[in-house]
């Protein structure tokens, strides 16, 4: 069995950087239906400050960074030293089983060729999840759902691969059997330690009128998935605040600033402002001036609130509820 590498290296989100990888990251895409296609499409025509390896589909692989550089797909550690590779998201069972087989070959193929490995252990084929409790430098926490909506786990991953790469060998290595059980959420900041969390946040941002990339509203399903991310970096955005789509601190303290509904006048500067600015349709520098103002009377009129060109109780009710 062997399958072809489309190789189709994007322009943009890449590090530039040299990768000896020690092992490699198993994903999965979380946008359901989106091919290899798409995912190219998607990393190749804007600023996503992610990336992968590659992506595996139903019916194609295609890889977009070179193996021996550097990809952004979990976290700073796990970036330098691991490729990493997603696989596309299908509730069609049959689709699913394409990608795994797809999936299974060419871990394989990349501990064999790439990483010159022939044994697969915990720590030299990774997911997602197992990285974020290893080194807390994301939320992410799959395949774990997607594997289980098909009575599937990591460890099952890890054992097909094994196989894959012993018919390619001629070995006959057996991955030894674990006691470790499955993996819980991560605790990386207050608020956001586990799906329980992450729909929280979508929630808010959902109240907050925080759009994805595609300007439509979250899917409230506890996955923290590439449109999820992407909301949460145009939300750190709009606030002034770092932009790494990782909902930690930092953007919980900006979140928390503008639900509190704090009254806002000529005069005020923050990010209660920003945001505010951001929904009126000004520039979103932080300061309430003039043009600030003028907005502001202009969406109370537009929703029939009294027009003071003052954020209070009832506009901040028209804005987020």
């Amino acid at each position: 069995m062997e399958y072809e590498i489309k190789q189709r290296f994007i322009s943009m989100n890449r590090s530039n950087q040299p990768l000896n990888a020690i092992g490699t990251v198993v994903h999965e895409t979380a946008d359901p239906g989106a091919t290899d296609e798409n995912e190219f499409n998607y990393f190749n025509s804007g600023r996503r400050g992610a990336s992968a390896h590659a992506f595996v589909d139903y019916d194609s692989i295609t890889q977009t960074i070179p193996w021996y550089e550097q990809a952004w797909h979990a976290g700073p550690i796990a970036n330098r030293t691991r490729i990493g590779i997603e696989l596309c998201h299908y509730d069609d069972e049959a689709r699913f089983q394409e990608v795994w087989k797809r999936g299974v070959w060419l871990f394989a193929w990349v501990h064999v060729n790439i990483i010159k490995q022939t044994a697969i252990t915990t720590e030299n084929l990774m997911s997602h999840a197992e990285v974020t409790q290893r080194w807390h430098e994301s939320t992410h926490m799959d395949p774990i759902s997607y594997f289980a909506q098909f009575g599937k786990t990591v460890n099952d991953f890890r054992s097909d691969v094994q196989t894959m790469i012993n018919s390619m060998t001629g070995d006959n290595i057996s991955i030894p059997p674990t006691d470790s059980p499955p993996p819980t959420q991560p605790n990386p900041t207050p608020g956001l330690s586990t799906d329980d969390g992450v729909l929280k946040l979508q929630k808010t941002l959902n109240r907050l009128q925080i759009r994805d990339d595609r300007g439509s509203s979250l899917a409230e399903d506890g996955i923290q998935g590439r449109r999820t991310t992407e909301a949460i970096r145009r939300f750190q955005s709009i606030c002034g605040i770092s932009v790494d789509g990782i909902a930690g601190p930092q953007t919980f303290v900006a979140i928390n600033s503008i639900v509190t509904k704090p009254l806002i006048r000529s005069g005020s500067r923050g990010i209660p402002v920003r945001y505010v600015q951001y929904r009126v349709g000004v520039s979103n520098d932080g300061i309430f001036g003039p043009n600030t103002r003028s907005a502001v009377i202009r969406y109370q009129s537009l929703q029939g609130l009294s027009a003071d060109g003052i954020v209070g109780p009832r506009t901040w009710e028209s804005l987020i509820g």
